[in-house]
């Protein structure tokens, strides 16, 4: 991420962008829960035209595109985990808008947003609730079965817990292992480097190309030590190299 390289049309264009995003977000909040109440396929489609139309603001605002390497080594049947970085909100965007109808297993917390929270509800999301120690990670295990294997839809996690700034080092935690043993999927790393443009808690909005990369899946079958080694160095050694 460039810092110090914030020009006078970066700002504009970041000022632009910010507005622009929330009041289309707030507009889709809105409109959307309404059709969300009704149907959960609609509350899909929601989720959807949100992605898209951030991914649509960035790039025509800010010329923040994209470019993913890898998405062919996803399996059609939608059974699947994706085990991501995440640098920033457009991570968010981006699985929703190019993944068939994705879970996301996130944090409690977020269900009490307002308007926001009760999309997550509607769209199936899985929340986290930490204080329950042990008997959290068997439920959403459990939850995350049903989802997959009943369902058929894949699910986005994000190993690390929360976003980082680049090449920030966070811990891995190994909640994703118990879902991935307990649904007998496996775990497919994604690297990317949305942070370098769009940075967690900033501002400035730096225009440039994301790169996406999707590694060779981790296989479910591996033991708890092996497995987590091999996620994290597969995300780590490949993350290194998108420096910009």
């Amino acid at each position: 991420m460039r810092k110090n390289n914030i020009t006078i049309e970066i700002f504009i264009r970041s000022i632009i962008f910010n507005l622009c995003f929330f009041i289309t977000t707030l507009f889709i909040a809105f409109l959307g829960l309404f059709f969300a109440v009704w149907s959960k396929n609609l509350a899909r489609i929601v989720g959807l035209l949100w992605g898209k139309s951030t991914l649509f603001l960035a790039n025509y605002i800010c010329n923040i595109t994209y470019n993913i390497q890898g998405i062919s080594k996803l399996p059609k049947h939608n059974k699947f985990i994706i085990a991501s970085k995440h640098e920033s909100t457009w991570d968010t965007a981006f699985f929703l808008a190019i993944l068939n109808n994705p879970v996301y297993i996130l944090k409690r917390e977020l269900l009490f947003i307002p308007l926001f929270g009760l999309h997550l509800l509607f769209m199936g999301m899985i929340h986290i609730n930490r204080s329950k120690g042990k008997k959290s990670v068997k439920e959403i295990t459990q939850k995350s079965d049903n989802v997959i294997n009943n369902l058929a839809r894949p699910i986005i996690i994000f190993p690390q817990g929360t976003r980082t700034k680049p090449f920030e080092q966070k811990p891995y935690k190994s909640g994703i292992y118990a879902i991935a043993r307990n649904s007998k999927v496996n775990s497919y790393p994604v690297i990317l480097n949305s942070g370098q443009f769009w940075s967690k808690g900033s501002f400035f909005k730096y225009p440039g190309e994301i790169t996406v990369k999707i590694a060779k899946a981790v296989d479910h079958t591996l033991n708890k030590n092996i497995y987590m080694q091999e996620l994290e160095e597969t995300i780590e050694s490949k993350y290194i190299n998108l420096k910009k």
